[in-house]
């Protein structure tokens, strides 16, 4: 049971995504899994199996701990103190080695790429109630990938979206 806290515990504080009880599910799994413990189905009289880690069980061990649902906020990305001198570091090895190689304009290209969320992202997720409860991205992850660019010489490139699913669903399998 520590170990599953323990597990819990360390996801949680990963502020990657905005974490539920289906979510924390596999990880409590897991654990169990690894320590020895054998998932059965329930056999035809209704008793219940040995072990049984359904997402109630995962729900009120969370709850015993304290952690509850908040809504997140902010954005746990930082820009490091230098962000200022670290750009203009780049931007001078950059004319730097465009003028040792001789590299045309044309070929220096400045590319971005950003998530465009299928479904918007809202709701509440699970936290440990003494931590902030900042996220890079929450809810659902499925996505496309806007991507731009452009080169020196002043030339826009053509856009590009790509379609992504991190969940492996079956509309998105061989896609």
């Amino acid at each position: 049971m520590l170990a599953v806290i323990a597990a819990l515990k360390s996801v949680l504080r990963t502020q990657g995504t905005t974490w539920s009880i289906p979510l924390l599910q596999p990880v409590a799994v897991g654990v169990l899994v690894a320590a020895g413990y054998v998932f059965q189905p329930p056999d035809p009289s209704g008793s219940r199996p040995a072990c049984n880690c359904s997402l109630s069980w995962v729900w009120r061990l969370a709850k015993a701990q304290g952690w509850r649902f908040k809504k997140p906020y902010g954005d746990a990305r930082k820009a490091p103190a230098n962000a200022d001198q670290l750009g203009r570091d780049i931007m001078l090895r950059l004319c730097y080695l465009r003028f040792v190689y001789k590299i045309p304009p044309a070929l220096v290209v400045n590319a971005d790429q950003t998530g465009i969320h299928y479904v918007q992202m809202k709701g509440k997720g699970l936290t440990d109630g003494g931590h902030t409860h900042s996220v890079q991205g929450g809810g659902d992850k499925r996505q496309c990938t806007g991507m731009i660019a452009t080169a020196a010489d002043g030339t826009v490139l053509a856009g590009q979206m790509v379609r992504t699913c991190i969940s492996g669903c079956a509309s998105c399998v061989g896609v």
